[in-house]
């Protein structure tokens, strides 16, 4: 048996494992239903099905460690820090049980993604979830002509969502997400790959017309702007002079902004809280912004303002029915990271999920390594933009966090037969290797 034989052998059961992963991840175990979009339900109370899934293919992944000498579950410190930070928030969690069921499964989650990425290696991973997400989006297509579910029906909240499409997925936004995720992972799967490369470009097509269906303004809008930014990323960040300059610039337009905002603060709140604008979410960041005001030190804690045993603490802050009975997150990530883990907790959100992986991938000037980061940042950007109008950091099994975590992985690792430079490592595998018990 030749060597390379020998290693796809070893590695089918990880490979399986992860494709049992992502499938959960991105239809769960309730295609075409709302199930899963509350948690379980509106008290908290979860998913027990849901999570025995997720603890089985953790299991399973750790066991694989086994058999692969050079993987490990390694993850940056600052990520590290983060998870370490929304334990912590439990001594203080408004809803404890709640909270601990939720941060129990995000670590898990998180887990996941970075055994995934450590096992298989990071090209036949990139390529397990092209393949799969071009499998979702396909069966989606299927689904809106063969299932009248896949297409939003009645809402009264808000009657402009009927016809939307939404395929397997539990609401038209979870849809646009993870169709404009996937198609900027077909078009850089498509620039890296030249002998599949008209083959995912045929599926770009497909994702971003499913995309344009769903009328998730916010993905279909910042699909194109990652896309540019990745290019620019790989195309024109190529030597220290190019670099200084994009920092001077990027650095510029930032302070640019902040002060147009301190400038313009007034209309800005004016605006955002006016009950027509972003669709309702202006009604739901005031709330929120009322929140944060008073518990700005600490927050709830990890998972304990939405969805809890109580309801959830938005009602003491809005008059607005509809947000107290039916809205499950802020629609904004930043505003629900403050809310629920403070000011360091926001501070660690920042650094562990968006400042380090893009520093990671701008100090790299080895084109090749380059290129193979490209996609990763790209999708950084995308779940970074993403947040201001959703949410999706830190949230469990999101299909966003999710790809962000892949990504955080992505530009930390090394190859599969080496070992990660400056990360925490962890094999339970090796603890009892050799011992007596």
């Amino acid at each position: 048996m030749s060597s390379s034989t020998a290693i796809e052998s070893d590695l089918s059961l990880p490979r399986t494992l992860v494709a049992l992963f992502l499938i959960l991840v991105f239809v769960g175990l309730h295609p075409l239903s709302a199930a899963e979009l509350y948690d379980g339900d509106m008290a908290g109370g979860g998913d027990f099905l849901r999570q025995l899934a997720y603890i089985a293919i953790f299991g399973g992944l750790l066991l694989s460690l086994r058999s692969a000498p050079s993987a490990s579950l390694s993850m940056p410190k600052t990520l590290l820090a983060l998870l370490v930070w929304c334990w912590a928030s439990l001594a203080w969690a408004v809803d404890p049980g709640v909270a601990f069921r939720r941060i129990t499964l995000t670590s898990i989650v998180v887990g996941c993604c970075f055994l995934s990425v450590s096992l298989l290696g990071r090209e036949r991973f990139k390529r397990l979830l092209a393949l799969t997400l071009a499998a979702v989006i396909v069966a989606d297509l299927i689904a809106v002509v063969v299932h009248p579910n896949a297409i939003q029906g009645y809402d009264f909240l808000e009657e402009a969502l009927v016809g939307n499409w939404r395929g397997l997925h539990i609401e038209k936004n979870a849809a646009g997400a993870i169709a404009g995720a996937a198609t900027i992972i077909f078009f850089f799967t498509a620039v890296e790959r030249a002998k599949v490369r008209w083959g995912y470009f045929s599926m770009l097509i497909l994702a971003y017309f499913f995309l344009y269906k769903t009328q998730s303004k916010t993905s279909f809008g910042l699909v194109p702007a990652a896309i540019l930014l990745g290019l620019g990323y790989r195309f024109l960040y190529r030597n220290a002079f190019v670099a200084r300059v994009l920092a001077v610039t990027s650095a510029v337009i930032f302070a640019a902004g902040a002060a147009a905002f301190l400038r313009y603060l007034p209309e800005i709140t004016s605006f955002v809280t006016d009950p027509e604008a972003f669709t309702g979410r202006g009604m739901i960041w005031s709330g929120l912004g009322a929140y944060i005001a008073d518990n700005w030190e600490l927050g709830s804690g990890y998972g304990s303002f939405w969805n809890i045993s109580s309801g959830s603490l938005i009602s003491a802050y809005t008059d607005q029915k509809w947000i107290e009975e039916f809205i499950y997150v802020g629609h904004n990530g930043y505003l629900d990271a403050v809310a629920q883990l403070g000011i360091v907790g926001f501070g660690l959100v920042l650094i562990a999920l968006i400042v380090v992986p893009i520093g990671k991938a701008l100090k790299c000037t080895n084109e090749s390594h380059r290129a193979r980061h490209t996609m990763a940042f790209s999708l950084v950007v995308f779940c970074a933009l993403h947040n201001f109008q959703e949410t999706s950091f830190l949230e469990r099994d999101n299909p966003l966090f999710v790809l962000l975590c892949f990504s955080l992985a992505l530009l930390s690792s090394q190859s599969r037969r080496k070992v990660a430079v400056a990360t925490q490592h962890f094999r339970p595998a090796e603890q009892f290797r050799g011992s007596r018990l």
